[in-house]
């Protein structure tokens, strides 16, 4: 007992030292800016900061200097206040900053990827309730992120979702089969989650032993998913 409250007592140390030096950088990256381009991106992060390290009431203060702070153009400001707002859940105040990045920086990777999730964070395997115009606009982020970057994988999952409630049935399984291989599924385990609806878009498209493959796969990865069993046994019926 002992000893494991000496390993935890280190850990919290060695964390609370970790945030401590992040926010020495922070501040110190702060002192080299002039009042008049001090970037709102970073005083969020001295804040998230502060808040960490249980410095609450400093962390309130710098919290309301941040929203009095313009973002500044030319910069990534926009990007990262975007990225600390989605964090919080705060997608719709996100959604602005990364249109002004993507129209500053029409190349920004990252902008294009969190854009695409901002406008569909309700998306997982059961949900239909994002709204349609929101997906299309999700459709092209994601998509101009496969363009920029063929190699990155996570574009193909999350445009494949997306393609799945847009009831584009072909295109989802393209993008599913992407990345429902092992050697993908072994260093990136969340990936196996698109088993089922590459099952339900291979049912709508009449590919009934592909389907009951892959529900299969998705009740051997969580065998206490009822719904699974239920549509395998409907797919079955089809076989």
């Amino acid at each position: 007992r002992s000893a494991g409250l000496e390993f935890w007592g280190a850990w919290r140390a060695f964390l609370h030292a970790s945030l401590s030096s992040a926010l020495d950088v922070n501040e110190r990256a702060g002192g080299c800016c002039a009042d008049d381009a001090m970037l709102r991106s970073m005083l969020i992060q001295r804040a998230e900061l502060l808040g960490l390290l249980g410095k609450d009431a400093l962390a309130i203060d710098v919290l309301k200097m941040a929203e009095k702070t313009p973002i500044r153009s030319g910069t990534e400001d926009a990007y990262w206040t975007a990225s600390a707002l989605a964090a919080r859940g705060d997608f719709q105040q996100a959604l602005p900053l990364l249109s002004q990045t993507v129209a500053e920086a029409p190349d920004h990777y990252g902008a294009w990827l969190l854009r695409g999730l901002c406008l569909t964070p309700k998306f997982s395997v059961a949900s239909l309730h994002d709204d349609e115009a929101d997906r299309q606009q999700a459709l092209e982020c994601f998509t101009r992120c496969v363009v920029m970057r063929p190699n990155a994988l996570w574009p193909y999952y999350h445009r494949g979702l997306v393609s799945y409630h847009l009831n584009l049935n072909r295109n989802a399984k393209g993008d599913f089969d992407r990345i429902l291989h092992k050697n993908i599924l072994d260093k990136q385990p969340a990936f196996a989650s698109a088993y089922v609806p590459r099952a339900t878009a291979c049912l709508k498209l009449g590919k009934y032993q592909n389907a009951e493959d892959d529900l299969t796969q998705a009740i051997a990865n969580d065998p206490d998913v009822p719904e699974f069993y239920y549509l395998r046994a409907r797919t079955r019926e089809k076989l």
